[in-house]
Order: C-alpha cells, then sequence, then structure tokens
C-alpha cells in the first residue's frame, strides 16, 4: 500500500484553488482529486490520459480537467503520457524505498556481514546482532548495493536515522 505524506498546503496553496475554478468544482473536490491522483501515481507511473481519469475519478469533460491540471501545474505533459509534478516527493520516494528494501535479501545480508567481519563501522566494536545500514540512506536515493551497505552497531544505526 502507498504512503502519501499530506500537509495543509495543498489545502491552502493558490494552486488547488485555481484547480477548483478552471475544472469547475468546489475546493475540497480539488484537494480530493489532487490527493487520489498522488495516490495512483505512486503506483503507475508516468500516467496515461485515462489513467488520470481513472485516478482521479473524473466523469464531466476531461479536457478541461486534464488541461487544468496542466495549467495548475499538478500535471507534466511529456508528449502522449504524463507526470504528476511532485510525484517523486510524493510517491516516487515511497516506491523507490519500498523496491530497494526487497533487494536486501538474506544472502546479500550475509555477504555484508561476511565483508565487514561483524564489527561496527562507527565504533570498530564487534556486534553480535549486526544492523545491516545503507550508507546513503533509501530515503535520500540509495541503492542497495554492496557499496552502499556497512554494518553498524543498535546505537550507531538508531543514531544515523535516515542520513
Amino acid at each position: 500500500m502507498a504512503w502519501i505524506e499530506s500537509h495543509e498546503e495543498p489545502a491552502l496553496g493558490w494552486n488547488v484553488r485555481r484547480l477548483a475554478r478552471k475544472a469547475g468544482i468546489s475546493h475540497a473536490e480539488a484537494v480530493g482529486r489532487i490527493h487520489m491522483l498522488w495516490h495512483y501515481s505512486a503506483k503507475v507511473h508516468p500516467l496515461d490520459r485515462l489513467d488520470v481519469l481513472v485516478a482521479t475519478d473524473w466523469h464531466g469533460d476531461e479536457q478541461v480537467f486534464v488541461d487544468a491540471l496542466i495549467i495548475c501545474e499538478y500535471l507534466i505533459d511529456c508528449g502522449g503520457s504524463y507526470e504528476v509534478s511532485g510525484w517523486w516527493e510524493m510517491g516516487g520516494k515511497r516506491r523507490h524505498i519500498d523496491k530497494e528494501r526487497d533487494r536486501m535479501t538474506p544472502a546479500l545480508r550475509a555477504e555484508v556481514i561476511h565483508r565487514d567481519g561483524s564489527f561496527c563501522n562507527e565504533c570498530d566494536a564487534f556486534v553480535s546482532d549486526p544492523h545491516v545500514d545503507h550508507v546513503v540512506a533509501l530515503a535520500n536515493g540509495g541503492k542497495t548495493e554492496m557499496d552502499n551497505l556497512q554494518i553498524l552497531c543498535r546505537e550507531h544505526n538508531l543514531r544515523k536515522g535516515a542520513r
């Protein structure tokens, strides 16, 4: 299931009010349809016109609605397909993290432990329960590859977080 962080900004921003006016819908409906689009785009990317309409459950004039999304900078026309503005921040990052977490196999974990010898890369202490950590955090675009993995003790892994 996709998780999309939501803030007051989309609901209070001038773009959402502009979208509501251009599409002939209420402000609340515009906020809801934008969120629906972001959630859908976390699974399907890039989008075609039908994806946009299905994602937003739009039943009105499709040209008016798609044009309004483009004019209000919620949608980027890529000549036959569409990208959702802010896609990486809204859902792409979450999708990347999920995909990369799935790549952490028991064999890869064992290979990192064998390479680092069960010693924390921060304090050099022997670790009986080693944490395999991403040097560049997944949230920052890091990958689950040998050269981006290290062993940390529990204390250093929890202290590091997504840095």
